[in-house]
């Protein structure tokens, strides 16, 4: 009991007031001081362009204020938590230094020839557009550039929306706890997405073409039974 009503007293109200304090907050710490950008590149990235802050701002308080108008604001929060590590992984693969500029070249080929077809199949085409959503530049053709571009944008809303986590949203365990939720789902997600990508490389140009790899991934039954869990076992801390 008493552990509950700590709990209560360091978090903040899911108010959209709160939400853009803490946003606000959490740029102005993560952008005001170089110390961050020295092992976030992300941040380094935001520093130079401040437009990219403004569009990320806006583009938080949309998202969250549809979680907020939400039958269930916890799971709604963690749908966007997960939609976001996702973006963040399948994109921080392709620009971490992990493939030859080459083969990441061969890889986001054969996303576009994979994304052509899956307009004209009706399945495929809502899971992409539900894919698309969650990025920041759909509406370009994957390459190396775009990747990097969806990485900055995906790894810096998280370092917002981990905030938020913490503040208003969840009780976060401590390092002694182990790992968080969070971890435990980019970890299984960067193995699926790492075996995908050489499935591609496998193929290669002379493959008709891979969904997009957010597309592919649903169909896979342990992060489908992963994601059930996580959303159903999300509460008010």
């Amino acid at each position: 009991m008493f552990g509950k009503l700590i709990s209560k007293l360091f978090h903040e109200k899911p108010t959209m007031e709160n939400i853009k304090k803490n946003i606000t907050n959490s740029f102005d710490m993560l952008l005001g001081s170089d110390y961050f950008a020295k092992d976030r590149w992300e941040i380094e990235v935001f520093q130079k362009k401040p437009e990219l802050k403004m569009q990320l701002e806006e583009r938080m308080e949309k998202d969250l204020a549809e979680v907020l108008e939400s039958r269930d604001i916890y799971k709604a929060f963690r749908e966007l938590l997960v939609d976001t590590i996702q973006v963040a992984v399948v994109n921080c693969q392709l620009t971490n230094g992990e493939y030859a500029d080459s083969d990441v070249e061969v890889i986001c080929r054969s996303i576009n020839r994979g994304l052509a077809f899956s307009m004209d199949n009706e399945q495929l085409r809502l899971a992409t557009q539900l894919a698309n959503i969650s990025e920041a530049y759909s509406g370009y053709d994957w390459c190396r550039a775009k990747a990097v571009h969806e990485s900055a944008w995906a790894e810096m809303k998280l370092h917002i929306l981990r905030t938020l986590q913490i503040q208003i949203f969840e009780r976060v365990s401590g390092k002694s706890d182990g790992p968080d939720w969070w971890d435990v789902y980019r970890e299984a997600y960067t193995i699926y997405i790492k075996s995908l990508y050489k499935l591609i490389l496998d193929g290669g140009d002379e493959h008709r073409g891979f969904p997009h790899p957010i597309v592919a991934a649903m169909g896979n039954d342990a992060l489908s039974d992963m994601r059930d869990k996580l959303f159903a076992s999300a509460v008010a801390p």
